[in-house]
């Protein structure tokens, strides 16, 4: 049960260690219902780490991970899309067999889906503008697709916390943008993205935390995205700026310490 005055996610000092290395140290952030986090950082830092920390895939060496005021474990309102290159495409299973796992928490072992499992697996695919490919094998889909086809599971599952892996890694323009129309539309779902694209962080996200094994910054975009923590998170004087077409990401080879 979830405990309704505490916020959905709750991170205090966590750090997660491999073969005594930490991938991440003494991370702490707080989301309430409905924030939308980018999880930003060069590659290394940590953003894979946190995700499966939060999902419960990894143990925390040190810290608390609290879910509506609970540890991460046995949780059916978190969906986990992982990259897709974790991914075996191969599997011979169809659009509306994924997005059907998203309700197996709900299920249980034994029972099998009913008439009102197959009218929420079919509006999640109409959400995401799939249900034309329902029958289709996974493996036909395009990359834009497959995390359309991700996000309908996470919709089907009755999510309240979903957590992507680069979900616009590999995507064109024109598919990504399909993609972060369906994100923006999700009002009452918290999410964390890890993404690479800091111009994408800083228009489509509420809240960014700026990894870099630590936490560098957290708050939004304006507070997070300034030259000093660029700096400290990627070792080069970053800057944003606005433009016509939206935010650009340039490199200050004038700021100090650069020649």
């Amino acid at each position: 049960m979830h405990q309704t005055d505490a916020p959905a996610l709750l991170v205090r000092d966590l750090t997660v260690s491999f073969k005594a290395r930490p991938a991440l140290s003494k991370v702490s952030f707080e989301l309430r219902r409905g924030q939308k986090l980018a999880v930003a950082g060069p590659n290394g830092a940590g953003k894979s780490t946190l995700l499966k920390a939060l999902v419960g895939l990894l143990p925390p060496s040190r810290g608390s991970i609290e879910i509506h005021g609970h540890a991460p474990q046995g949780h059916i309102c978190i969906a986990y899309v992982p990259q897709r290159t974790d991914v075996d495409w191969r599997f011979p299973v169809t659009v509306r067999d994924v997005v059907m796992m998203g309700r197996t928490g709900r299920l249980g072992p034994l029972r099998r889906p009913g008439i009102a499992d197959q009218q929420t697996v079919s509006q999640a695919l109409r959400s995401v503008n799939l249900e034309a490919l329902a029958g289709h094998p996974i493996h036909e889909l395009s990359g834009g697709q497959q995390q359309r086809m991700f996000i309908a599971r996470a919709i089907a599952q009755e999510a309240e916390i979903v957590l992507m892996d680069e979900p616009f890694a590999g995507l064109d323009v024109h598919s990504r943008d399909e993609v972060l129309a369906i994100l923006d539309g999700l009002h009452d779902v918290t999410l964390l993205v890890a993404l690479h694209d800091l111009s994408i962080a800083a228009s489509h996200f509420d809240r960014v935390l700026l990894l870099n094994q630590n936490a560098v910054g957290f708050g939004t975009p304006s507070e997070v995205f300034t030259p000093d923590t660029l700096k400290s998170a990627y070792g080069s004087c970053l800057r944003m700026v606005k433009t016509d077409e939206g935010l650009l990401v340039v490199h200050d080879t004038s700021c100090t310490g650069e020649t």
